[in-house]
C-alpha cells in the first residue's frame, strides 16, 4: 500500500515546519518564551540531546556506507543495527521529536506541543511504515530479528 505521501516530504523539513508552527502557535496565542530558568536550562538540554542523537543515526549511516536519504529507503545497502540503532530503529526521527520537545518546552505553550504529535503522526504513517516496508523487502528475516530487538521509536 502506497499512500501519495509516503517518503515525499524529507523529516527534516517536517520537523521545521512543525518547528515554525509551534512558533506560530506560540505568537497567536501571545506566550512568552521561558523566563523560569530551569525549564530553559530543561528545553536547551533537550534541543541539544535530540540533535546529537539524530547526529549519531547519520553517522552510524554514513559509517555502514548505506544511504542517509529517507526519501529512497530501497536503496539501502546495508541493514544499519549497531550505535544507536541498537536502542531505537529511528533515531533520527526519534531525536527530531525530542528536538522539536525541546522548542516547545522554551516557547512556553502546551499549544507547541499539538506540533509535536503531528511530526510524531507523520513521520509514523508516511516515512517509518514505509521504509519498514521496504526494509522488509530488501533484508526479510534479518529484518524480522533487529525489530524484535529494537523498538521502533523508544
Amino acid at each position: 500500500m502506497n499512500a501519495l505521501l509516503d517518503n515525499r516530504v524529507p523529516p527534516p523539513l517536517v520537523a521545521l515546519l512543525c518547528a515554525i508552527g509551534a512558533w506560530r502557535v506560540s505568537v497567536a496565542t501571545k506566550a512568552t518564551a521561558l523566563a523560569f530558568e530551569p525549564l530553559l536550562w530543561l528545553a536547551v538540554i533537550l534541543c541539544v540531546t535530540g540533535s546529537l542523537t539524530a547526529l549519531a543515526g547519520m553517522l552510524e549511516f554514513r559509517r555502514q556506507r548505506t544511504t542517509v536519504n529517507p526519501l529512497a529507503p530501497d536503496k539501502a545497502t546495508s541493514l544499519v543495527s549497531g550505535g544507536v540503532f541498537q536502542y531505537t530503529r529511528n533515531p533520527m526521527y526519534v531525536g527530531l521529536a525530542i528536538l522539536l520537545a525541546g522548542i516547545g518546552l522554551a516557547l512556553g505553550n502546551w499549544l507547541a506541543f499539538l506540533w509535536l504529535l503531528l511530526f510524531v503522526l507523520y513521520i509514523q504513517l508516511f516515512q517509518i511504515y514505509p521504509e519498514e516496508r521496504a526494509m522488509l523487502a530488501l533484508f526479510g528475516d534479518q529484518f524480522k530479528t533487529y525489530c524484535a530487538k529494537a523498538r521502533r521509536w523508544l
